[in-house]
C-alpha cells in the first residue's frame, strides 16, 4: 500500500432499525480489509485496546502472519488473505470471520494501492487495476457486509480511507485520484441516502417535520363548558379540555471544542405533547359564606427525538404523568369589609417513563433487572400525594382601599432522570450507589403575602403593591456529577486512582438546593389629562441560597458552601415606565391617536450559583405611534431604539480536561443577545 492518507470516519446513519450506529465497541468485531500494517494495523490496534475482536483482510500472507504477531491478542484477532477485487473471496472472509466470532459490526475499507505516473501512458489493465482495488475494494465490502450487519440489528459502523488527493489533485495521479475522489463520493451519497430513505423520523408526520432550518409548530386545541343552575344557592360546572402540539426544530450548532476547535453541529430536535383534562365543580352561596367543591383529572404525554443531519435519529421513550385532584375553597364574610378564604387540594401526581427502543441488562447492576425490555415498555413509574392549602384574608378599609395577606403551599411535579437510564448498567450502579434517584422528588414551596391595592386623586391614580416571602424547598437541579473511569471505562468510582484516573460525568436531576426568596412589587398608573397617561412599575426579587450542592461548580472555584449567594438567572431588580399620548382624532368618528414610549430595565444576572460572572445591567427604549378608526387599526414601531447589545441570559460552557486537574482553556459562558433594533409597521382588522 502507497500514498495512503488519515482515514475519514463515517458512521452509518439509520436508514432501517437495524442499521443504527453503536455506542460501544467492546465485544463487537471489525473486518479490516488493508489491515496488515499502515493505517490498517494501525486501526486494528486501537480497536483491541478498546476491546472489539478484529479480521484483518489482507492479500499478503506473510504480512498477515506479522500483523497477528504484532498485535499479542490471539483471543481478539483473525486473519484472511484476501483480495479486495475478488467478489466471491470476499463474501467467504466474510463467512470466516463469522464463524469465529458470530457477527460482523464494523467494515473498514481500508485495502488501497498507489497507481502513479503520466495518465497518457496508462493502459486498460492500469485503470482496471487502479479503480478495481481502490474503488472497486471499497463497493465489494458494501455489498457482502452492509447487509449482514442489518441482518443482525445490532448496530454498525462504516469507515472508508480516502486521500488528500480526492480534495487537491496532483499530477501523475490520475487513476488514484479518481478512484479516492470516487470513495470520498460514494462514502458521502451513503451517508445521505441512508438517512433520507430511513426517513426513522418516525416520532411525527411527515407534514409536521421541517424540512429546512427553522422552527414548525402545529396545535390543536379544544374546550368546553357545561354550566347548570340548581338552584339560587347551588350550581355546577363541568370543563374539559384537549390540547396536541408537535415543534419540529433544525438547528445549527457553531461552536468550539476543547478537543477539535471550532465545529459546526446541525441537528433537529421533533417533540410532541398531548393532554386532556377534566374537571367537576359545585359551587355554593348560603348567606355570608360561598365556595367551591371539586375534583380533577389530567392525562399528558410527551415525547421526543434528536436527529444529527445525516446520521442518527433517536426517539426517547414516552414520559406520561396523570394527576388526579380532589379541592374545595370557602369564602366567609366577616363584615361588609372583611373576608377570610380557606382553599384547599389534594393532589396525586403519578409519573411514568417508558423505553422508546428495545433494550436488555445481562445483569441487575442498574436500576432494572437484567433481562429484555420491548420498545414501549415501562422503566419505571411512583406516585406522590401532596396537600396544597391556601389562606387569604382581604380588608376593605374603604372604598379606594384594599389590603390582603396570604399563606400558601406549592410543589412542582416530580422529574424523572431520563438521561441516567441511557447509561450502561456499570454507572446506573454507580449513580445508584451515590444517591442519585431514579425519579427526583417534586420541589416544595411555601410563600408569604402582604398586599394593597387602591386608587388616588379621585381614582387618577390606580396603584398596587406586594411584599412576600417564600421559601423553596427540594429545589431540583440539572447537575453534572462527575466520578473516574479506567482508560477503557470498564471500572468506574467516585474518587481518582491508578486504576480509574480518567474524570468523567454523566447528567441527573438531583434535590441538592434549599432557597429563600423575599422581594417588594409595585406598580401604578397615572392619568395625567386626557392627553398624557403614565404607568410605571419597579420589583425587587431577591434570594438567599440556604444549602445547595454541586460538584462541578466546587471543582471549578473550590467553593463548597453556597449559603448567602444569589440565585443564578434571574434578575434581582427590574423596573419599566411608559408614557402614552393619544387622544380622539378631531373631524372623525370613532378615530384615536396614540404616541407611546417605554424604558424597560433588568439588573445583570449571575451565571451559575457560585456568584462569579454576572451580565451587565439592561436598559432597553421602545417607541409606538399609531391610530384606529372604527374596525381598523395601524401602527408604527421600533423596538430598542438604541441596538443594545447587552445580554438577556447566561449559562456555563466549560470542560473539565479528562484528568480533573484543570478546566479547558476553551471553556467560557454563553449568553444570549435581545432582539435588536427592529422597526415595522402592524395593521389590525377587527372582525
Amino acid at each position: 500500500m502507497a500514498d495512503k492518507a488519515p482515514p475519514a470516519a463515517m458512521m452509518m446513519p439509520v436508514a432501517d432499525p437495524n442499521l443504527r450506529p453503536m455506542a460501544d465497541v467492546r465485544g463487537k468485531t471489525a473486518f479490516i480489509t488493508g489491515g496488515a500494517n499502515g493505517i490498517g494495523l494501525g486501526i486494528a490496534r486501537a480497536l483491541v485496546n478498546a476491546g472489539a475482536n478484529v479480521v484483518i483482510a489482507d492479500i499478503r500472507e506473510s504480512a498477515l502472519a506479522e500483523a497477528k504477531a504484532s498485535l499479542s491478542a490471539d483471543a481478539q484477532v483473525e486473519t484472511v488473505q484476501l483480495d479486495v477485487t475478488d467478489r466471491a473471496g470476499f463474501a467467504a472472509a466474510a463467512d470466516k470471520a463469522e464463524a469465529r466470532f458470530g457477527k460482523i459490526h464494523m467494515l473498514i475499507g481500508n485495502a488501497g494501492i498507489g497507481v502513479m505516473g503520466p495518465v497518457l501512458d496508462a493502459k486498460y489493465d492500469d485503470w482496471d487495476w487502479g479503480m478495481g482495488v481502490n474503488l472497486g475494494g471499497v463497493i465489494n465490502g458494501f455489498v457482502t457486509i452492509l447487509p449482514r450487519i442489518k441482518a443482525h440489528g445490532e448496530g454498525g459502523q462504516i469507515v472508508t480511507t480516502s486521500s488528500q488527493s480526492a480534495l487537491i489533485p496532483i499530477s501523475y495521479s490520475a487513476i488514484y485520484t479518481a478512484a479516492k475522489a470516487a470513495v470520498m463520493g460514494i462514502s458521502e451519497a451513503i451517508r445521505g441516502e441512508l438517512a433520507a430513505a430511513n426517513s426513522t423520523r418516525t416520532l411525527l408526520k411527515n407534514s409536521d417535520q421541517v424540512q429546512h432550518y427553522g422552527l414548525l409548530r402545529h396545535t390543536q386545541h379544544a374546550h368546553g363548558v357545561l354550566d347548570y343552575t340548581f338552584s339560587p344557592h347551588i350550581s355546577a360546572q363541568v370543563l374539559a379540555g384537549y390540547n396536541h402540539e408537535t415543534w419540529s426544530n433544525i438547528i445549527d450548532l457553531d461552536g468550539q471544542d476543547s478537543a477539535a476547535g471550532s465545529f459546526n453541529w446541525p441537528y433537529e430536535i421533533d417533540d410532541k405533547q398531548r393532554d386532556w383534562s377534566v374537571e367537576g365543580r359545585l359551587n355554593y352561596t348560603y348567606g355570608k359564606l360561598h365556595g367551591v367543591v371539586g375534583a380533577s383529572y389530567l392525562s399528558a404525554q410527551g415525547q421526543q427525538a434528536l436527529a444529527t443531519l445525516g446520521g442518527t435519529y433517536t426517539a426517547s421513550g414516552p414520559s406520561t404523568t396523570k394527576t388526579f385532584g380532589a379541592f374545595f375553597g370557602a369564602t366567609y364574610d366577616v363584615t361588609s369589609k372583611l373576608s377570610a378564604s380557606f382553599e384547599g387540594r389534594y393532589q396525586i401526581d403519578t409519573i411514568g417513563a417508558y423505553f422508546g427502543g428495545g433494550k436488555t441488562y445481562t445483569d441487575s447492576l442498574g436500576y432494572l433487572p437484567a433481562g429484555t425490555y420491548a420498545s414501549g415498555s415501562l422503566i419505571g413509574q411512583k406516585s406522590f400525594n401532596n396537600f396544597l392549602p391556601r389562606i387569604i384574608v382581604n380588608y376593605q378599609i374603604n372604598p379606594s382601599l384594599m389590603v390582603y395577606a396570604s399563606w400558601s403551599k406549592g410543589v412542582n411535579p416530580s422529574t424523572y432522570n431520563s438521561y441516567v437510564m441511557a447509561l450502561s448498567t456499570t454507572l446506573q450502579g454507580l449513580a445508584k450507589s451515590s444517591g442519585v434517584p431514579l425519579f427526583a422528588n417534586p420541589e416544595k414551596v411555601t410563600n408569604y403575602e402582604i398586599g394593597a391595592k387602591g386608587k388616588l386623586l379621585n381614582g387618577r391614580l390606580r396603584y398596587s403593591g406586594a411584599l412576600y416571602y417564600a421559601q423553596w424547598t427540594d429545589q431540583v437541579n440539572a447537575q453534572q456529577v462527575g466520578y473516574y473511569q479506567s482508560t477503557d471505562g470498564s471500572v468506574v468510582s467516585t474518587t481518582q486512582s491508578t486504576a480509574t484516573p480518567l474524570y468523567n460525568f454523566y447528567n441527573a436531576y438531583l434535590n441538592t438546593g434549599a432557597v429563600d426568596m423575599y422581594g417588594v412589587e409595585l406598580n401604578g398608573t397615572y392619568k395625567m389629562n386626557d392627553l398624557i397617561t403614565i404607568d410605571a412599575g419597579g420589583a425587587m426579587n431577591a434570594s438567599r441560597i440556604i444549602n445547595y450542592k454541586d460538584s462541578s461548580l466546587t471543582a471549578l472555584y473550590g467553593i463548597t458552601n453556597f449559603y448567602g449567594k444569589e440565585m443564578p438567572h434571574t434578575s434581582k431588580y427590574s423596573a419599566n415606565v411608559g408614557v402614552t399620548f393619544g387622544g380622539d382624532v378631531k373631524g372623525y368618528a370613532n378615530a384615536t391617536w396614540f404616541l407611546r414610549g417605554d424604558w424597560n430595565f433588568k439588573s445583570g444576572m449571575w451565571s451559575d450559583q457560585a456568584n462569579v460572572t454576572r451580565t451587565r445591567d439592561l436598559h432597553l427604549f421602545n417607541a409606538r405611534l399609531g391610530g384606529t378608526m372604527g374596525r381598523y387599526s395601524a401602527s408604527l414601531f421600533m423596538n430598542n431604539i438604541f441596538n443594545n447589545h447587552t445580554a438577556v441570559s447566561i449559562n456555563n460552557n466549560y470542560a473539565i480536561n479528562s484528568y480533573s486537574g484543570y478546566f479547558s482553556a476553551l471553556s467560557a459562558v454563553q449568553v444570549g443577545l435581545p432582539d435588536l433594533r427592529t422597526f415595522g409597521v402592524q395593521l389590525k382588522v377587527k372582525i
